[in-house]
């Protein structure tokens, strides 16, 4: 594999949860990388949940299923995985 693990930048609060999700889709994006319409079927998906915001069933599964996370947390993890398979 190829990939390179930098999951923080000077401008992230590192987070552990997040910085796995980073790690993970850009794993899935690598395993991916012959099938770009289901890459974009994934990036598709998660920005849909995005917007939901609040109403999302995504976001809201992860939170009833995982206590200690923070609504807060989860969007940023959603996001960032959005950023992952956006990048080239």
């Amino acid at each position: 594999m190829n990939s390179t693990y930098n999951i923080s930048s000077e401008h992230d609060n590192f987070d552990e949860f997040i910085a796995g999700g980073k790690l993970m889709i850009r794993d899935v994006k690598e395993m991916l990388a012959d099938e770009k319409q289901a890459v974009d079927f994934v990036r598709n998906i998660i920005t849909e949940e995005v917007e939901k915001e609040e109403e999302s069933p995504l976001i809201n599964q992860i939170l009833e299923t995982s206590r200690q996370l923070k609504y807060e947390q989860v969007l940023r993890l959603l996001e960032e995985m959005r950023k992952e398979l956006t990048k080239d």
